[in-house]
């Protein structure tokens, strides 16, 4: 997660130095900005199911979050091991699954195919944010050259003999749109969509380790099976 809040500072550093900060008022547009950004927004509503919009809130929101460490993990998974009667949330649905079905005294055979089902559903959820984002990052540059043309078509429809020397004017404030629609996709959109995979492939990483480890202990194993269990792999390697 460190890398995050350095990362967007970097971001806002590279857009402002490229900028002609002398004459900022240039790249203001209240067209541009209504048919990119709210233009975006409104084709996020358009393209998705309500809970697809909720999910991908919530990723992003999780990116914020500070993530269980593997010692934190492990030790969780020792404590299970030795007492399944544990009810405080741990923030690992795959976990919290677990306890809440030992808790009313469900079949082990039963335990075990609702928690192969419940982690590929965890999965596939951590997924959905990744497509959403990858998908909606297409529109913004697609968006911002409709409004370049619309500002083209204004300018050009009302181009006369008195106002010629304004046409440098009137581009730029078309021209904004398409700078907008590019910001907004390459430098919000698509890094965001990069990092919630990166997210994805940790989360399943974990999980197929915490599955493994859930399933010892709902086979009752012996607790020195669950402690060796390799609690080191590349989950660790944090998106952050």
């Amino acid at each position: 997660m460190k890398s995050l809040p350095i990362g967007i500072l970097g971001v806002i550093i590279v857009i402002a130095l490229s900028m002609d900060t002398a004459n900022s008022a240039i790249y203001m547009s209240a067209h541009s900005f209504y048919i990119v950004f709210l233009g975006t927004a409104a084709i996020f509503l358009f393209a998705n199911p309500f809970k697809n919009i909720i999910t991908t809130f919530v990723a992003v929101k999780s990116l914020f979050e500070k993530d269980k460490t593997p010692e934190e993990v492990r030790s969780l998974v020792e404590e299970i091991a030795k007492n399944k009667g544990l009810e405080k949330d741990h923030k690992i649905p795959l976990v919290d699954y677990a306890l809440k079905l030992w808790k009313q005294g469900v079949e082990p055979d039963i335990v075990e195919s609702l928690l192969i089902e419940k982690n590929e559903d965890v999965v596939s959820t951590t997924e959905i944010p990744v497509s959403v984002l990858k998908n909606l990052s297409k529109y913004p540059p697609a968006l911002g050259m409709t409004g370049t043309v619309m500002g083209m078509i204004s300018l050009f429809a009302n181009l006369n003999s008195d106002n010629k020397a304004a046409i440098g004017e009137a581009l730029s404030v078309a021209m904004t749109a398409t700078f907008y629609g590019l910001m907004y996709a390459n430098f919000i959109l698509l890094p965001l969509a990069d990092r919630l995979h990166i997210r994805h492939k940790a989360i399943t990483n974990r999980n197929d380790l915490v599955l493994n480890a859930l399933l010892k202990i709902n086979r009752s194993e012996p607790l020195s099976f669950i402690e060796n269990l390799n609690l080191e792999q590349s989950y660790y390697e944090q998106a952050g």
